[in-house]
């Protein structure tokens, strides 16, 4: 889609097949009005499906990526691109199996989950491989109090890494926004770029509010 992809209208549905394996590129905005749905299809051979959006997302309706939460169930993987400022924003069901940061080549763009975006998650069970938040490139900016805590890692007892290059940012600004990085022994949180914590909380080892001596659990500055 070269411009915006908007869909409206009283049970409107953009759904994504499972017959085939897709990519879905927007270079535009993306609009999901209200009593309308975007989703992959929760039936079929489930396949790994890719969305790829270079604009904001704007979701008063239903935006499902992981419409059985399941770790390689039906699902299709969300990366942002492009160079310029961008939102996640809306009051609708906003669900990521795994969301992909890759603004640009820096720090600079920004794409920014707003304050009406309460109800956002990342259902996604991660993998050594598959992370359900995975930063590039650009800052994501974690403004809204979501029902859902954002889980950065692993239940597995194995070697795990959640990582910030050095030409990526995260930063939570927002109260009641938080994230975690819990589970199991052997992870490691590399900060090679940007952490920004102007507001909300980012739990490492447990999620009640100790971040530091939890054993398994190392903050390396790279």
């Amino acid at each position: 889609v070269k411009g915006n992809l908007i869909v409206s209208g009283t049970n409107s549905n953009f759904q994504i097949s499972n017959t085939d394996l897709h990519t879905v590129r927007v270079d535009g905005d993306v609009s999901v009005g209200a009593d309308a749905t975007f989703d992959v299809q929760n039936s079929g051979v489930a396949k790994a499906h890719n969305v790829v959006l270079s604009g904001s997302l704007s979701n008063e309706g239903t935006f499902d990526m992981n419409p059985d939460d399941t770790q390689g169930g039906y699902r299709a993987l969300v990366t942002f691109d492009g160079t310029t400022d961008e939102t996640i924003s809306g009051g609708g069901t906003t669900d990521f199996e795994r969301l992909i940061i890759s603004k640009g080549t820096s720090q600079t763009p920004v794409l920014q989950v707003a304050a009406s975006a309460t109800n956002l998650s990342i259902s996604g069970d991660a993998t050594l491989q598959d992370k359900p938040l995975t930063l590039m490139n650009g800052t994501f900016r974690y403004s809204a109090a979501t029902a859902d805590t954002i889980n950065l890692s692993i239940s597995q007892s194995v070697a795990y890494y959640f990582t910030i290059p050095a030409t990526a940012c995260l930063w939570i600004d927002h109260a009641d926004a938080k994230m975690q990085m819990t589970g199991s022994d052997d992870h490691y949180f590399d900060l090679y770029g940007k952490l920004k914590i102007s507001d909300g909380a980012l739990y490492i080892g447990t999620d009640s509010g100790e971040v530091s001596d939890v054993p398994g659990y190392d903050w390396r500055y790279l």
